[in-house]
C-alpha cells in the first residue's frame, strides 16, 4: 500500500484540529451542497469516475478526502462491531479475535488521496472476507440477513459464501464430485458478476470475478476471463470506455479469445459512437487473433458505411496507424449495403497490390446476390491473371448454383421441359450440372417417364456420384411401379458398388 508522505498515518483528530472554524464551516457547506457525491464516495472508493469528479474541484477534493478518512474507517469499525456482537464468543473465539485485530488496523490512519484510502479499504475487506468464510454457512446466511452493511460491503457475505463453498468443494474426498461442485460454483460466479455489472455495480462484479483462482480441472481461468470480458463489454456499451479498457487488461494475455473479445466489444462501441480513430487503435490489440481481428475490422467498416460519412471517415482511417485493414474492408462493406458503384470508386483508390483482392471479394459478393453480369465486370478489372481467372470461376460457379436453384423449383412445380432446357445450359464441368440433371431425371421418373429419366441420368458427367444417386432413386421408383426386373437392370448400371448395393437392397425391400 502506497501512502503519500510521512503524514500518511497522522491521527484523524490531529488533522481536523489543524483546521480553523472557517475552514470547517466551508467543508461542511461543500459536503452539504454535494451531498449526493459525498455520501456515495465513502462506499465507492474504487469508482474511477467518482474520483475524477471529486478532483475537478480542489475545495471539494480536500473536503471529501478529509471526511472520507473519518467516515470510511468508522464504517468498517461499525460493521465489524455488529458482526462481533452477533457471533457466539464461546463457539467462535478465534474469528472474533481476528475481527478485533482488523478493526484496530483502521484506527488513527489518514490518507492523502482517495486512491490510497481505497487500496487500504480493499485490503481490509479482503481480510474480512478471509475470516468470514471460515464461519459456518448458516452463520454467514444469518449475518447477511441481520447485519446492516454499508454499500461498500454489501457484497462481503456473498463473496465469503462463494469462497466458503469453493473451499468445501476442494475438501470433498471424491475428486469427480469436487470438480463438479467447483465448476457449478464458478459458473454461478461468472453469471452473478455479469448480473452485477448490468445493474451498474462494477466494483462488486470485478470482485466476484476475481474469486476464481486458477484451477485447471474446472477451467476457472477461462470462466474468470469470461466474467471479466462480459463486464468490460457491458461497460463499453454503457459508454464507460476507460473503465472497460481497464477491466479488459485484467484478462490474462494467455486468454487470447476472451481478451480479444473484450477489446473487440470496446472497438465496436467506439465505432458506433463515431470515434473511428480510437476504434482502430483498440482493434490493433486483437491482432494476435487473426480471425477475430479481421471480423472486427469488417464490423468497423460496416459501421462507417451505415453512418454515411465515408469520405471524412476515410481520412481518419488513412491517417491512423493500423487503419489499412479497415480501409480495405470499406469497399466490401459498401457492396454488402448495396452501394456497388461507390465501392468500385473507393477500391480504385486502394494500392494496386491490394486492389485485385478487393475486386475479387466484390465480384464474389455480387455473384452470391445474383448480380452475375456486374460480378463478371468487376472480375475483369483484376490485373493479376491467376486472381482474375479464379474470380471468374467463382463467379461462374455462383451463377450456375443460381441456375440449379431455378431448375429445382421448375422441376418440383412440374415444369419439366423448361427445367431440362435450363439444366442443359450448365457446362458439364460444373457440379451444378450433375445436381440439376439428377433432379430433373428423378422428377421425370416420378411422372412415369422412366426411359427418358434414365437417359437423362446416364448423360450426367461427374465424379461426385450424382449420376449413381439419380439411378438409384429412379430404380426404386420403377420398382414401386411394379417393374422389378427393369428396376434391377437400372440398378446394375450404377458404377459405385456401395450405392449399387443400397439400390438392390431398397428394391428387395419393396
Amino acid at each position: 500500500m502506497s501512502v503519500a508522505g510521512s503524514s500518511a498515518f497522522r491521527p484523524v483528530g490531529e488533522s481536523l484540529g489543524d483546521l480553523g472554524s472557517t475552514q470547517i464551516a466551508s467543508i461542511g457547506r461543500v459536503i452539504t451542497e454535494t451531498s449526493d457525491l459525498s455520501t456515495k464516495v465513502f462506499s465507492y472508493l474504487n469508482h474511477q469516475d467518482l474520483q475524477e469528479a471529486v478532483s475537478t474541484s480542489r475545495l471539494m477534493q480536500v473536503s471529501i478526502i478529509t471526511a472520507a478518512n473519518t467516515n470510511e474507517s468508522a464504517l468498517v469499525r461499525e460493521f465489524i462491531q455488529q458482526v462481533i456482537d452477533t457471533l457466539n464468543p464461546d463457539k467462535l473465539p478465534l474469528q472474533i479475535q481476528s475481527f478485533r485485530e482488523i478493526s484496530l488496523r483502521c484506527n488513527g490512519l489518514r490518507f492523502d488521496n482517495l486512491r490510497t484510502l481505497g487500496e487500504f479499504t480493499s485490503t481490509i475487506l479482503e481480510q474480512l472476507i478471509e475470516v468470514i468464510q471460515t464461519l459456518p454457512r448458516e452463520t454467514i446466511d444469518f449475518l447477511e440477513f441481520y447485519v446492516e452493511t454499508p454499500e461498500l460491503m454489501d457484497f462481503i457475505f456473498k463473496i465469503s459464501l462463494f469462497k466458503s463453498r469453493i473451499s468445501e468443494a476442494r475438501r470433498i474426498l471424491d475428486g469427480t464430485a469436487a470438480i463438479r461442485a467447483r465448476n457449478a460454483i464458478y459458473l454461478e460466479l461468472r453469471d452473478h458478476s455479469a448480473d452485477l455489472a448490468r445493474a451498474g455495480h462494477i466494483d462488486r462484479a470485478i470482485a466476484i470475478a476475481k474469486i476464481m483462482h486458477p484451477d485447471v480441472r474446472v477451467n476457472s481461468d477461462l470462466l474468470r476471463a469470461d466474467a471479466l470480458r462480459d463486464i468490460s463489454t457491458i461497460l463499453a456499451n454503457a459508454g464507460n470506455i476507460k473503465r472497460a479498457i481497464a477491466v479488459a487488461e485484467m484478462i490474462r494475455a494467455g486468454d487470447i479469445v476472451q481478451r480479444g473479445q473484450a477489446f473487440r466489444g470496446i472497438a465496436l462501441a467506439l465505432a458506433r459512437g463515431g470515434n473511428i480513430r480510437s476504434a482502430i487503435h483498440i482493434s490493433d490489440r486483437i491482432s494476435c487473433d487473426a480471425s477475430l481481428f479481421n471480423l472486427t475490422t469488417e464490423d468497423i467498416a460496416d459501421v462507417i458505411v451505415q453512418c454515411n460519412d465515408i469520405e471524412s471517415d476515410i481520412e481518419n482511417i488513412c491517417t491512423t496507424s493500423g487503419g489499412s485493414k479497415v480501409w480495405l474492408a470499406v469497399p466490401v462493406a459498401l457492396v454488402k449495403a448495396g452501394h456497388v458503384e461507390k465501392a468500385i470508386e473507393i477500391a480504385k483508390r486502394i494500392h494496386f497490390l491490394s486492389r485485385d483482392e478487393i475486386f475479387r471479394s466484390i465480384s464474389i459478393i455480387l455473384a452470391k446476390t445474383s448480380n452475375h453480369e456486374k460480378a463478371m465486370e468487376v472480375a475483369s478489372r483484376i490485373v493479376d491473371r491467376y486472381t482474375r481467372e479464379t474470380a471468374g470461376l467463382l463467379v461462374s460457379r455462383e451463377r450456375y448454383k443460381h441456375v440449379y436453384e431455378t431448375v429445382r423449383k421448375l422441376a418440383e412445380n412440374g415444369n419439366l421441359e423448361e427445367a431440362i432446357e435450363m439444366a442443359l445450359t450448365i457446362p458439364d464441368t460444373e457440379s451444378s450440372s450433375g445436381l440439376a440433371l439428377g433432379k430433373v431425371s428423378v422428377c421425370l421418373a416420378e411422372t412415369g417417364d422412366f426411359e427418358r429419366a434414365i437417359n437423362l441420368a446416364l448423360g450426367i458427367s461427374d465424379c461426385v456420384g450424382y449420376k449413381d444417386q439419380a439411378l438409384r432413386t429412379i430404380s426404386v421408383t420403377v420398382a414401386r411401379a411394379g417393374n422389378i426386373f427393369r428396376a434391377v437392370e437400372i440398378a446394375s448400371m450404377i458404377g459405385d458398388e456401395e450405392i449399387k448395393m443400397y439400390a438392390m437392397s431398397d428394391i428387395a425391400a419393396i
